[in-house]
């Protein structure tokens, strides 16, 4: 049996015309979208569990990175906006 590598959130849906969703159990949660070239374009911090959204509307199609911390853990997840 394998481990299993416990995710701090989930987006949906991807690739997305617009609109990105995070639906995260966790607390806490720093999220920050990012261009390939490392770039901030978008900071959001949430204190409580749910689902938050992310508008990337205004943003040119293309892949971007968003980045969610909770506490000393970060994870990663690739988004792709689709005009």
């Amino acid at each position: 049996v394998g481990d299993l590598e416990a995710t701090i959130a989930s987006i949906y849906p991807n690739p997305s015309t617009n609109v990105f969703f995070i639906t995260s159990t966790q607390h806490d949660l720093k999220m920050s979208v990012e261009n390939m070239m490392g770039q901030k374009l978008n900071t959001q911090i949430s204190a409580n569990e749910g689902t938050y959204s992310i508008d990337l509307s205004s943003y040119t199609a293309g892949t971007y990175v968003l980045k969610i911390r909770n506490g000393d853990l970060l994870e990663s997840h690739k988004l792709v906006l689709v005009k």
